[in-house]
C-alpha cells in the first residue's frame, strides 16, 4: 500500500504544477517580447547602416567628382596669393623710388636755386 500512497497525486501537486506552468508561460511570453524588441532593433540599426552605406557611397562620388575643382582652387589660390605678394611688392618698390626721385629732384633744385640766388647777390 505504501507504493500506492506515493503514486497518488493530490490537489496541491496539480496546483503546484499549474504554478510551475504559469511561472513557464509567463517567462515564455517575458522572453518572446524580449526577442520581438531585439529583432526590432536589429532591424532598425540594419536600416541605419543601410541608409549610413548608401550616404558613404554618395560623399565617395561626390569626392572623387570634386577632387579636380578642389586641386584647380588650390592653384588658382596659389597663383592670386602670388600675384598680390608682387603686385604689392612692385607698386610699394615704385611708391619709394618716386619719392626718392622726386625729394631728390626737390632737394636739387632748391639747391641750385640757392646757388642762384647767392651767386647773384654777390654779382651785385
Amino acid at each position: 500500500m505504501a507504493s500506492q500512497d506515493s503514486t497518488v497525486i493530490t490537489e496541491l501537486h496539480l496546483r503546484t504544477i499549474e504554478q510551475y506552468m504559469a511561472e513557464q508561460a509567463k517567462s515564455l511570453s517575458e522572453l518572446t517580447a524580449a526577442v520581438n524588441r531585439l529583432v526590432a532593433r536589429d532591424e532598425r540599426r540594419d536600416e541605419i547602416d543601410k541608409r549610413i552605406e548608401s550616404e558613404i557611397v554618395e560623399l565617395k562620388a561626390f569626392k572623387s567628382m570634386a577632387e579636380p575643382v578642389v586641386v584647380q582652387a588650390t592653384k588658382d589660390q596659389a597663383f592670386w596669393s602670388g600675384f598680390k605678394k608682387q603686385l604689392f611688392y612692385g607698386v610699394t618698390t615704385a611708391i619709394i623710388i618716386s619719392v626718392l626721385i622726386f625729394s631728390g629732384k626737390l632737394v636739387y633744385d632748391n639747391a641750385g636755386k640757392n646757388n642762384q640766388q647767392q651767386t647773384q647777390k654777390v654779382g651785385k
